[in-house]
């Protein structure tokens, strides 16, 4: 039989055993989160794709006019349009344009977003360049990957493919989240990209324009047109391009009182509202006549909403 004094003491021992190995998980298992999280930290680093890095054509690293620099995209973006894009925009000659001079000319305009001084540009100038810009990198790194069937196929896609602006590596994702929808939370994480200590805060588009969903075109099927943006036709442009998606994205059965929207209006409707109808009231106004004179048949009550299925199938000629 044990005394009172040695079932302390082994109280004791064992209790301090526990402390001790508790203790211990919690440091390695801090230094464990902290290892995990440092290789997550240089994957994300290593896997970025940079498509405009290397060295200049002309060798110079002077600041470059934004205005000026946006111009010349514009005009390399148009030749590259009109000679390997289908005349509605929806389609991409990626194998024609890899080999060709207006593809060598526009990688050399890349080149310069290195140098490019964005704190000299307005909002609607912003709003353009950075639309333009998302369409011609996800372009240029279509035509640079692998031949694949689906953008899909391309693991980390928006992710990974950036370009160096102004010295900011930017990726497909930070330039549509972080920049184009002034940082809000991304549609999967519920998070926003950039950190509160982001230099690139400062070169955000202030104010949300819900209408650059319809032209920010990701390589798929299913997204809206490819169009050209300039400051001076942007909100022209902008509610043509929302009346064209509409057009074809937007359904409504009155009989079943069903209004079928895009998979883009499900992912991105709390930048057009609140909740369904507030989305399906906002882009009322990107309707036909003929559409919006079915659409106020259907009491707001009795309104069936639901998505077509997006083809994620790449959009190639």
């Amino acid at each position: 039989m044990w005394s009172a004094r040695s079932k302390t003491v082994a109280i004791s021992v064992v209790v301090l055993a526990i402390v001790i190995s508790v203790a211990m998980a919690g440091i390695f298992g801090g230094f464990q989160k902290l290892y995990n999280y440092t290789l997550m930290s240089l994957d994300a680093k290593t896997d970025l794709i940079v498509l405009n890095e290397g060295e200049n054509a002309d060798n110079s690293s002077d600041l470059v006019d934004a205005m000026s620099l946006s111009k010349e995209l514009q005009q390399s973006f148009l030749k590259l349009k009109g000679r390997f894009l289908s005349e509605d925009g929806k389609s991409v000659n990626y194998t024609g344009i890899r080999n060709s001079t207006e593809f060598s000319e526009l990688e050399e305009k890349a080149q310069k977003f290195k140098f490019i001084d964005l704190g000299t540009l307005q909002e609607l100038e912003k709003k353009a360049l950075y639309l333009n810009l998302y369409n011609i990198m996800t372009i240029h790194a279509l035509v640079r990957s692998k031949p694949v069937k689906s953008v899909l196929d391309l693991t980390l896609f928006w992710k990974k493919m950036s370009y160096n602006i102004g010295g900011h590596i930017v990726s497909l994702d930070i330039l549509e989240h972080g920049l184009i929808r002034g940082n809000r939370p991304h549609p999967t994480s519920k998070k926003s990209l950039l950190p509160d200590d982001s230099e690139l805060l400062k070169y955000t588009v202030k104010e949300l324009d819900p209408r650059i969903h319809f032209a920010l075109n990701c390589g798929a099927k299913s997204c809206p047109a490819i169009r050209i943006y300039t400051a001076e036709n942007i909100e022209t442009a902008l509610e043509s391009a929302a009346k064209l998606f509409c057009s074809t994205e937007v359904s409504i059965d009155v009989d079943t009182n069903t209004i079928t929207l895009s998979q883009i209006l499900e992912w991105y409707g709390v930048d057009f509202g609140s909740n369904k109808n507030e989305v399906v009231k906002r882009i009322s106004a990107f309707l036909s006549p003929e559409e919006m004179g079915k659409l106020e048949k259907i009491p707001v009550e009795k309104r069936n909403i639901q998505y077509k299925k997006y083809d994620w199938g790449l959009n190639s000629a």
